[in-house]
């Protein structure tokens, strides 16, 4: 019931955590909305509290769902699986993701990314500097290197992709080496990819792109 916006809060040191529960639900009113600076020290995750699922909607990762937060120099090591999965933030309701690292290994039931699910709800998103070194894998949905799937204005800005990436999902479900798909929700919404670098490889049984996997309604780019 504790926002902790317009906190800050720093990790002091490396740590392993097991049966994690993610920061901040999906489908409340409760999302974290402070500041978090990782300081470049590493959260490994082994595994997800599986017990969570109806919880938290099945978004899962070292934050279940932020608004108009600042999540900064973060690693995030391990292994994370569950439904709709990230390394760093499951849903994005706005806000900055900037330097953070995904090394762990993330597979999704829906759907799967390095960094972040879903920008989705209100605000503008931005996503930059961060890196993906994890394989990412969905089994029946769409999955993306850096983000899934973007639903409000987004910024993705200088991010590499390193693992391999797959959706093992048919139909129009996507891969994507940095974005698996843009859908803008907002009217007016624009959404970029710049400076940006994949050099995995890519695969789908949909669409597949080494950038991008998809679009689908009226993007404005």
């Amino acid at each position: 019931g504790t926002v902790y916006s317009g906190k800050y809060f720093k990790l002091g040191a490396s740590i392993n955590v097991t049966n994690w529960t993610p920061i901040g639900q999906k489908g409340s009113d409760n999302k974290f909305a402070g500041t978090f600076d990782g300081n470049g020290q590493t959260v490994t995750i082994n595994n997800i509290n599986s017990s969570l699922g109806s919880a938290l909607d099945g978004y899962a990762g070292f934050f279940g769902a932020v608004k108009d937060a600042t999540i900064k120099n973060l690693t995030v090591d391990g292994t994370i699986s569950g439904a709709d999965v990230a390394g760093i933030v499951a849903r994005m309701d706005g806000g900055t993701v900037e330097n953070c690292v995904n090394r762990a290994t993330v597979t999704g039931t829906r759907k799967a990314a390095g960094i972040v699910v879903i920008t989705k709800g209100s605000g503008e998103a931005t996503i930059q500097n961060c890196k993906n070194y994890g394989t990412i894998q969905s089994t029946g949905d769409r999955a993306g290197g850096i983000v899934n799937l973007v639903q409000i204005a987004t910024e993705v800005l200088n991010c590499k992709n390193y693992g391999a990436v797959t959706s093992e999902a048919t139909g129009t479900y996507a891969a994507g080496g940095i974005v698996g798909w843009v859908s803008l929700e907002q009217s007016g919404a624009q959404f970029k990819i710049d400076g940006c670098e994949n050099t995995a490889t890519v695969s789908g049984k949909g669409a597949a792109g080494g950038i991008l996997g998809g679009a689908s309604g009226s993007v404005g780019t």
